[in-house]
């Protein structure tokens, strides 16, 4: 079960987070079945217990990170809600990024890659 920021626990839902990748990783060196073994991977452990909604969301950011850089960025673009580009471009710094890291952030900034649809309640 997932709780939710309201206090409120849902199942959760293995597709829903697997389309959300899916966004995330569009034309981006990543196979479907490393969405695949990540998302039900974390289904199976989400079963026994009820976990944070942002703790999924902690999650899929770390396993993105190690993934694709630009999909990390798309992801998280959406999932901490920035309001402009400057203050996306301050996270990555703050988050102590590498030269990569930031290239990628400034590639998805410009190119508006920022259009992926993760909801803060993964």
């Amino acid at each position: 079960m997932v709780k939710k920021r309201s206090g409120r626990l849902e199942v959760f839902q293995p597709d829903k987070l697997l389309d959300k990748l899916r966004v995330a990783t569009n034309k981006r060196p990543v196979t479907e079945k490393d969405l695949r073994e990540f998302v039900y991977g974390l289904e199976d452990e989400v079963q026994t217990a009820h976990v944070d909604a942002d703790e999924i969301g902690r999650r899929t950011l770390e396993y993105l990170k190690t993934l694709d850089d630009v999909a990390y960025i798309r992801y998280l673009s959406v999932y901490r809600d920035f309001d402009s580009v400057d203050r996306f471009i301050e996270e990555i710094r703050q988050l102590g990024g590498d030269a990569d890291t930031r290239a990628a952030a400034e590639r998805a900034a410009n190119a508006g890659d920022a259009d992926a649809t993760p909801d803060d309640d993964s």
